[in-house]
């Protein structure tokens, strides 16, 4: 396995934002997903450097391949694709169709996913406001009944009716 790339460079030298000294740090990862990885990453600076030298008009040196740099750059993307090819046995991860459709339309993933989450916090909370709303309710409701029909107070008094008992997860993510 090639090491790792060196680090992508911006025209004018400087790192680019995405390099991996710039990204956190990660977890843990198992063996083949960090060979896979590896691979995406050395891929991803192949490309970038076949954007380089295909835009890079000057004729091939005495030093260059005899297919031109182009061509020996166009070799290592296929080289690092078909290592992919052999490593996609050893991973079993699942990819959200979703994830890769956002790929696929040249949107950044993880701006999905946080809208995702963004969306699922504001459902939980109005699910939360409407049992919050139910056991208000019912709370006036018991204290009517109650106070009408003062034989029944043994029978609504009962906790398994209690919302808020039920609805634990939804009252701990908002405590």
């Amino acid at each position: 396995m090639p090491p790792p790339p060196p680090p992508a460079t911006n025209p004018d030298g400087a790192a680019s934002p995405d390099t991996e000294e710039d990204r956190p740090p990660s977890p843990t990862v198992p063996a083949p997903l960090k060979r896979v990885q590896d691979t995406l990453l050395s891929l991803e600076y192949t490309l970038r450097s076949l954007s380089a030298v295909a835009a890079d008009v000057q004729p091939d040196g005495p030093d260059d391949p005899p297919e031109g740099r182009v061509g020996k750059t166009v070799n290592e993307v296929i080289r690092l694709l078909g290592q992919l090819d052999e490593q996609k046995d050893d991973v079993q991860q699942n990819i959200p169709k979703d994830v890769v459709d956002d790929i696929d339309n040249n949107r950044n993933p993880n701006r999905s996913a946080k809208a995702r989450v963004e969306n699922t916090a504001v459902q939980n909370q109005f699910v939360y406001s409407q049992l919050l709303a139910i056991q208000s309710y019912r709370g006036f409701l018991r204290e009517a009944l109650v106070e009408n029909f003062p034989d029944m107070a043994p029978f609504l008094d009962d906790t398994r009716m209690d919302l808020m008992k039920h609805s634990g997860d939804v009252l701990r993510m908002h405590s």
